[in-house]
């Protein structure tokens, strides 16, 4: 892929006329921090941004319609990101052990979740920092939502479960200890 581990790359821009960006483009590129994208890309694949461990501030087009699978796991330091209006599904593993977020709202249109996808998300140790995911929103539309898919987001306070989700998997809020 494009930039596939590259070393020195810092920041992404990308402008009009992308559409998409193919999975693995900048996976594992360890000096990366922040990403920008036009409003015309609609699709992130898969693993596009996998174990970018310095990554901490990305802003997705708000016409991104999914988030692919493994698209921002291990990006341990990413703690800003927004949420596409547009956004349909989260893929499997797409945003785990992303350790610093500490607000995902879904937009109503979201009606996949993938297993794992917010796993360990926001739970990075007590000491460490102030970064714990305590804001979280299910989407009304919800239908589908993977097992474990917000296992060990220890902080969550409150969740609100949509009439159109049919069957919980299991552990899919597994750990989740600060539930009122």
């Amino acid at each position: 892929s494009l930039f596939y581990e590259c070393q020195n790359l810092q920041t992404v821009n990308i402008g009009e006329g992308v559409t998409s960006i193919g999975g693995y483009v900048f996976y594992g590129c360890p000096n990366l921090q922040s990403v920008s994208m036009a409003d015309g890309v609609t699709h992130l694949g898969g693993y596009s941004f996998y174990g970018c461990g310095n990554l901490e501030s990305v802003t997705l087009s708000d016409n991104i319609e999914g988030i692919g699978d493994y698209t921002f796991y291990q990006c341990v330091n990413l703690a800003n990101i927004n949420v596409p209006s547009a956004l349909t599904y989260v893929g499997a593993h797409a945003m785990q052990d992303c350790k610093h977020i500490t607000s995902f709202l879904l937009p109503d249109g979201v009606t996949d979740i993938g297993e794992f996808a917010f796993d360990m998300t926001g739970s990075y140790q007590i000491g460490y920092g102030n970064g714990h995911l305590r804001e979280f929103r299910l989407s009304e539309s919800l239908v589908n939502i993977g097992q474990n898919a917000l296992s060990q987001c220890h902080y969550i306070d409150s969740l609100h479960i949509g009439p159109n989700v049919t069957c919980l998997p299991k552990r899919v809020f597994d750990e989740i200890t600060s539930l009122r």
